[in-house]
Order: C-alpha cells, then sequence, then structure tokens
C-alpha cells in the first residue's frame, strides 16, 4: 500500500564538485610523480618542481576531503565548497612551502 501524502521530493546530488575534486587529486598525485622524478634527477630541479607539485596535491586532497559530504546541499555548495576548500589548500601549502624553503632550509 502506498504512504499517505504527496511525495517526499529527494535531494538532487551534485556529481561535479567531485569530478572536479577528482581530477585536482589526480593531477596532484600524477605531479608529486613529477617531484619525485625531478628530485631524483637535480635537487635544484626538485626543490623548483615541488613549489607546483605539493601544494596542487594538497588542493586536490583538500577538495576531496570536502566533496563527499556536500553533494545533497545544491548545485552551489557542490560545487563551491571543493574548489574553496581546493584552492585554500593550495594556497596555504604554497605559503609554508615557501617559508621552509626561504627561511629554514639555507640554515640546515
Amino acid at each position: 500500500m502506498p504512504p499517505a501524502g504527496p511525495p517526499q521530493p529527494t535531494p538532487e546530488t551534485h556529481h561535479a564538485g567531485l569530478i572536479i575534486a577528482g581530477i585536482g587529486l589526480a593531477l596532484g598525485a600524477l605531479s608529486c610523480i613529477g617531484t619525485g622524478l625531478a628530485g631524483a634527477t637535480s635537487e635544484s630541479l626538485g626543490v623548483s618542481v615541488r613549489y607546483v607539485g605539493v601544494p596542487l596535491f594538497v588542493g586536490g586532497l583538500g577538495a576531496m576531503a570536502v566533496a563527499p559530504f556536500v553533494r545533497n546541499r545544491g548545485a552551489g555548495a557542490a560545487i563551491g565548497a571543493p574548489l574553496g576548500c581546493g584552492c585554500g589548500g593550495f594556497s596555504i601549502a604554497l605559503l609554508l612551502l615557501v617559508v621552509f624553503y626561504v627561511a629554514i632550509w639555507p640554515s640546515l
């Protein structure tokens, strides 16, 4: 017997943020592999490539950490939250790397 009353709407699931986060994480993983290969070739080249590779991975990881939890909260949140967390993670990781290699690395 069907339930009484009108059918309840189901929340829409938006996968765009999850797809974007997955692409960011995959690019970050590939750039970390590239960083390792560059570091095996030359230490200075590895440090230079690391300025892009590691922050890209941290940004992709941050986006992927949020994306599954906001899929059902509307299109704006499903896309905006992973992009915001990814950009924030990239910026923070880049800042920390620059501080490390400029301030701490030379004194080691």
